[in-house]
């Protein structure tokens, strides 16, 4: 399932977690609280580097792990992926 780390505060992650909700696509919301400098963990900078939010982990089809971050890159990626074509 998809992983999609951010926080409500955040404009660019509200925007990637209306697009899943409105194409009805489950995901996993885990919670990052920059305030809190959650993003500036050894943990989540292991998976992205630059501490962004949102950020998402995702099974491409190939069996590996997709970590991305940055809600328009993340939003592009979905679209292609579910082929969206609408959005």
């Amino acid at each position: 399932m998809l992983k999609l780390y951010g926080h409500y505060g955040s404009q660019p992650f509200r925007s990637v977690a209306w697009l899943l909700k409105m194409k009805k696509e489950p995901f996993e919301f885990i919670t990052i609280n920059p305030i809190k400098g959650d993003n500036r963990t050894t943990d989540y900078r292991a998976k992205f580097p630059l501490g962004l939010i949102p950020a998402i982990e995702d099974d491409p089809g190939d069996g590996k792990t997709l970590a991305m971050s940055e809600a328009s890159a993340i939003m592009v990626y979905l679209c292609e992926k579910h082929k969206w074509n609408e959005w």
